[in-house]
């Protein structure tokens, strides 16, 4: 057993910085094309219509644009959270957003709630989690960036809700190497397709 963690410990490894080459070879202006066709359909969803409060991310990086997906969402009337990892890197708690001015940047580099400030959102408020992720299959597994923030979040919550993805085509890949604690999503949205999977 100890081996065959090891090799799946290294196969993910290995599609992260693939999956992540990838992402950042897309010239910027095309990827900012993909992400608002990729915010258009998660706009359409019906379980995103219809939530009143939606967990999502502030993208950095290559990552698929959110920033203008929050601010649509906020204006749609939803109420609009994001992830705080807390000062021992060891939990996640969720934090209303209210104006990105009001965001400071985290040691990882992307902009969050200043929890002090900001209202906590707790789990069983949620209705919709925008999760993100470097890659993905068409059977619904997620490859996280290894620190199982979102997957021990949500396996802590006391309902399921849905879980969606947002990812460029590029990040879709054949098979994604997992373990029985990396949880699944429900749908992963691309620039091209809504794709979901009857489990």
């Amino acid at each position: 057993m100890p081996n065959e963690e090891s090799s799946v410990k290294e196969r993910k490894m290995l599609l992260r910085q693939e999956a992540a080459q990838l992402r950042s070879s897309l010239p910027q202006a095309e990827a900012a094309r993909r992400s608002r066709k990729i915010m258009a359909r998660v706009l359409a969803l019906p379980e995103v219509q219809r939530a009143r409060v939606v967990s999502v991310y502030c993208s950095f990086g290559s990552e698929v644009g959110t920033h203008d997906l929050i601010e649509a969402l906020a204006k749609a009337g939803k109420r609009v959270c994001l992830p705080v990892v807390d000062a021992s890197l060891t939990a996640m708690t969720m934090y209303e957003f209210r104006s990105f001015s009001e965001l400071k940047v985290c040691p990882f580099g992307f902009p969050e709630p200043v929890p002090a400030t900001h209202q906590k959102v707790e789990p069983a408020e949620i209705d919709v989690i925008l999760a993100p992720g470097l890659a993905f299959d068409e059977e619904m597994h997620r490859l996280g960036f290894g620190m199982a923030y979102y997957d021990r979040y949500i396996a802590g919550m006391p309902k399921h809700v849905p879980i969606i993805s947002l990812a460029y085509e590029v990040q879709i890949f054949p098979q994604v190497p997992v373990t029985p604690k990396d949880v699944p999503v429900d749908k992963i949205v691309t620039e091209e397709r809504v794709i979901t999977c009857s489990r």
